[in-house]
């Protein structure tokens, strides 16, 4: 059985990570602040002197779902015997797509249209229908090796969306607290 190893992008992946994260540190501690023009344009919820922490905020969000989500997805594989799934090329997706998530859910719940998130699961999961789908009934043991393998796969794509959710409404609430909306 071969799994994929914890950390399967290429090292200029995860360079950007540290990048991100100094960046992140950067904005929260510094505060730079945009012209108010600019800031008004795109969010009214975002207090004008805080577009720099929300940044950084939504930046640790991502960066610590997705350390959090490799080492979850590596430690599923292994207890849940996966098979598969080994090349780069098939890790980019699940980071690429963390990243989107890391954005979308956090700002989907800031705006109030956290029924996003459902919309979006219901795609990813009409996506994958077909790997986890399988008919028990007279099904033989190596059918019901694949069946089983199919099952495990979903609960470890439930894990991934929990944690990628989990952040997400972290990062929400971060936002909240530390960017706060401004008085009407």
């Amino acid at each position: 059985m071969t799994v994929r190893p914890m950390w399967p992008l290429p090292r200029w992946w995860y360079i950007s990570l540290l990048v991100a994260f100094v960046l992140a540190t950067t904005l929260i501690v510094l505060n730079p602040l945009p012209a108010d023009s600019i800031t008004r344009a795109f969010a009214r919820k975002v207090r004008t002197d805080r577009w720099a922490v929300a940044t950084g905020i939504l930046l640790f969000g991502i960066i610590l779902a997705h350390i959090v989500g490799a080492q979850a997805r590596y430690v599923l594989a292994k207890l849940l015997r996966l098979t598969g799934d080994t090349s780069e090329a098939d890790a980019w997706s699940p980071a690429v797509v963390g990243v989107c998530e890391g954005i979308l859910y956090p700002s989907a719940l800031f705006i109030g249209k956290g029924d996003f998130i459902g919309v979006w699961l219901a795609i990813k999961v009409a996506g994958q229908w077909t790997r986890w789908a399988g008919d028990p009934v007279g099904a033989g043991a190596a059918d019901m090796d694949a069946l089983n393998q199919g099952r495990r796969r979903f609960n470890a794509f439930l894990v991934g969306n929990a944690i990628s959710i989990m952040f997400g409404v972290l990062v929400w609430l971060a936002l909240k607290v530390y960017v706060g909306i401004p008085a009407a």
